[in-house]
């Protein structure tokens, strides 16, 4: 097919268009002006859409707006406004596709009534989004706005919750995450859910926000246990659960908790041996050097005589021991 050479055409200059357009269309030559409007690459200004309407031509308009080669000024926007009224005119804008030219200019109400959630969405305007059961399209925006607003909802089921608390372990930054969670009004369902579901992670992360020391207390006093099992080992005593530790057998945090009178020695030292011998070396309190200075500190020399560590206290403290 032969492609138009538009370049060869004719050009008009800008001020006698509108007039050659007020006569075309003054004398009923409607064809000939979809020709100008084609060989000039015409933009569409109030003049026009004026003359079409005040001529009775309201039916040619939307076909002369959808002309290949128009170029559109945004001015026709509040032409029509004017002519007929805020709410027709967006929608037919919206209806007959030339929402790109004056999509910033229209109206929520228009758009919730043309169910335009793709332009409310690039406007972030997730509430009316929700507010019009639009979850699905909401959730599934890759703006972290979107899921706050979807936690921040009052009106939101448990199941789209709990969906939105679900879907968080796949968010890159668990930093984000809990910086939306700590943001949302609804956080006491959200922790409930979190803890439930065991994100001990995210809530640990939450929990130390300073504003929530009175829920971090209820919920470390709560969950210690189940804190600690999933690695958070300085919960219990921060609870002030240290029988946890105890039960645990675990000397490496009651000597760091200074729960020295709790500590069984014997079995803390053989443990000491146990890491040496198997090459672990995570723990900086399994060690030969750690042990002398947690047993130091408790005041237990007999411990240090009893596993013949003199010359170890000696080379640390200067000390003698007997």
């Amino acid at each position: 097919m032969e492609q138009k050479n538009y370049a060869q055409r004719v050009h008009v200059p800008e001020e006698y268009l509108d007039e050659i357009v007020i006569q075309l269309i003054a004398s009923g030559k409607i064809g000939n002006l979809l020709k100008v409007v084609a060989d000039q690459f015409y933009v569409v200004s109030p003049v026009m859409i004026e003359t079409l309407i005040q001529f009775g031509y309201k039916n040619q308009l939307n076909k002369l707006l959808k002309f290949e080669n128009i170029i559109y000024n945004k001015d026709i926007y509040y032409t029509l406004c004017e002519h007929w009224g805020k709410q027709k005119a967006e929608i037919f804008l919206l209806e007959n596709g030339y929402d790109t030219i004056v999509e910033e200019l229209i109206s929520e109400e228009c758009l919730v009534a043309c169910q335009r959630w793709d332009i409310l969405l690039k406007r972030s305007k997730f509430e009316i989004l929700l507010a019009n059961n639009q979850y699905e399209l909401v959730f599934n925006c890759p703006l972290g706005q979107a899921r706050l607003a979807m936690l921040a909802y009052s009106q939101l089921s448990d199941e789209w919750l709990e969906k939105c608390c679900a879907d968080e372990k796949n968010i890159a930054s668990e930093i984000h995450a809990v910086e939306m969670f700590i943001k949302a009004p609804r956080f006491a369902t959200i922790i409930t859910y979190l803890v439930n579901t065991k994100r001990w992670d995210v809530v640990y992360k939450v929990l130390e926000d300073t504003k929530f020391k009175k829920e971090k207390d209820t919920v470390f006093k709560l969950y210690s246990r189940s804190f600690y099992d999933a690695g958070y080992k300085k919960v219990p005593y921060e609870a002030g659960q240290i029988q946890i530790y105890i039960n645990n057998r675990d000397w490496s945090m009651l000597v760091w908790a200074g729960e020295y009178d709790a500590v069984d020695w014997d079995a803390y030292y053989q443990a000491v041996l146990a890491a040496k011998k198997s090459g672990n070396k995570d723990d900086v309190r399994m060690s030969r050097s750690a042990f002398v200075h947690y047993a130091h500190e408790a005041k237990r020399k007999d411990i240090l005589r009893k596993y013949g560590m003199r010359m170890e206290v000696w080379k640390k403290y200067r000390e003698i021991i007997f």
